[in-house]
């Protein structure tokens, strides 16, 4: 149960143990698995620190132990020889301190989930940010300070959800560019603002995202300035589909001014969330 073996060769290819009533810690033997490309777990059955042997599995995809019962730190060589690895998934455990900066050689990585954990020193890896192949990164419920790098090149990242940190300073106007992008999550941070333009606060640049954001969230940070001109792109990106909640929330900020008329070409938006920013009676 939860073994999977190839069919040439009968070596073991991938382990999914997920609600068993397994125990204990993931023993060193694992690296003897030289064939293994995935490992999951999303029940709370392992605890303890996890083997370097299991970073020298060459062929080795996916590692999700969500939900786990891991602590202390990532370590340093957390990437080892798993170049290939394309899912990475510590939710929901007690992983503490930073994450290292080698995590960046895993150069084929498209989802990176980190959210709900102890992480809380050191800035983000500028390798996290500067991607061709990641499309999902995850790091909210954490408690993650500094600011972001002012340039970002993520051509086909998804979803970017970042709330609830301590994160600081600017969000360049560089994640603009993020042209596939369809969920930016950055409530409840510590930003005092985006890169300063003539239209206020968020850069006009964002309207280079008109074709794939649906959802952009930015509530409870200290976001001052208005709305600029360049939402009013967004009325073709943001789609009506009851299965999903495409909204704005700007709630919470110190936005300020007049709600621009660009804002009612968004013809598919179904929530939209001003609630406590000064606007202008007119």
């Amino acid at each position: 149960v939860g073994v999977t073996c190839g069919v040439p060769h009968r070596r073991v290819t991938a382990l999914s143990l997920p609600n068993l009533t397994l125990g204990g810690t993931i023993p060193p033997h694992i690296g003897n698995l030289s064939f293994l490309v995935s490992l999951t777990s999303v029940a709370k059955s392992f605890y303890g620190t996890l083997p370097n042997e299991l970073w020298q599995l060459q062929r080795l995809r996916i590692v999700d132990l969500s939900s786990g019962i891991i602590p202390g730190s990532l370590p340093d060589d957390t990437s080892g020889d798993c170049i290939m690895l394309r899912r990475l998934s510590f939710s929901f455990n007690k992983i503490r301190g930073w994450i290292p900066q080698k995590i960046g050689n895993l150069t084929e990585l498209v989802e990176l989930y980190l959210d709900g954990n102890n992480l809380q020193a050191g800035l983000l890896p500028s390798v996290i940010f500067n991607s061709s192949n990641i499309q999902v990164i995850i790091l909210y419920g954490n408690h993650l300070s500094g600011h972001l790098r002012s340039s970002i090149y993520l051509p086909n990242l998804e979803n970017l959800f970042l709330w609830q940190n301590n994160l600081c300073g600017i969000v360049p106007d560089s994640i603009c560019n993020a042209s596939e992008v369809t969920i930016l999550e950055l409530s409840k941070n510590l930003f005092s603002c985006l890169i300063p333009n003539t239209s206020g606060v968020f850069p006009n640049s964002i309207g280079n995202l008109s074709t794939s954001l649906e959802n952009f969230y930015a509530s409870s940070c200290q976001l001052s300035g208005g709305i600029p001109v360049g939402f009013g792109n967004l009325s073709n990106m943001i789609k009506c589909n009851l299965e999903s909640l495409f909204g704005l929330l700007l709630g919470g900020d110190a936005l300020e001014g007049q709600i621009p008329t660009c804002l009612a070409n968004l013809t598919s938006l179904i929530s939209l969330n001003l609630r406590s920013i000064r606007l202008n009676s007119t």
